[in-house]
């Protein structure tokens, strides 16, 4: 969804920046990417609660996205956003098998680790008791 939501926004700012004589993508690209690890930032903390393959794939991407700032801010070159990038690919791709194959067979065929956080839930019926 987060990745949905940045290469809409980047493709509209693209479209943008075509059709009109100012250039948004120059102005934006830092902010964008900025927001955006914020964004993932958080889902760090959610995904903690699923498990620990997706917990590490929202550090890659915010860790991404920060380089990606700065590299766009010209402090750093495009290597480490670009490396960042291809790892980000290959474990979503990694997650994406093994949840899917988990979720059709109901066999584990590859690892995806423990939740890291868990919930300490009271069941419904009780909080009512209390009310």
């Amino acid at each position: 969804t987060m990745y949905g939501f940045l290469w809409i926004t980047l493709c509209t700012v693209k479209l943008v920046s075509a059709s009109s004589t100012f250039q948004f993508d120059a102005v934006l690209y830092a902010p964008i990417n900025l927001v955006y690890a914020a964004f993932s930032a958080v889902m760090i903390y959610l995904t903690a609660y699923r498990n620990l393959t997706l917990s590490a794939l929202h550090v890659v991407i915010t860790l991404t996205f920060l380089a990606t700032t700065f590299a766009r801010l010209d402090f750093i070159s495009e290597l480490l956003p670009g490396w960042g990038h291809l790892i980000v690919g290959l474990m979503a791709f990694y997650h994406a098998v093994g949840s899917l194959t988990q979720a059709f067979t109901g066999r584990a065929i590859l690892p995806l680790g423990p939740p890291l956080l868990f919930h300490n839930h009271k069941p419904l019926h009780s909080i009512a008791k209390v009310v």
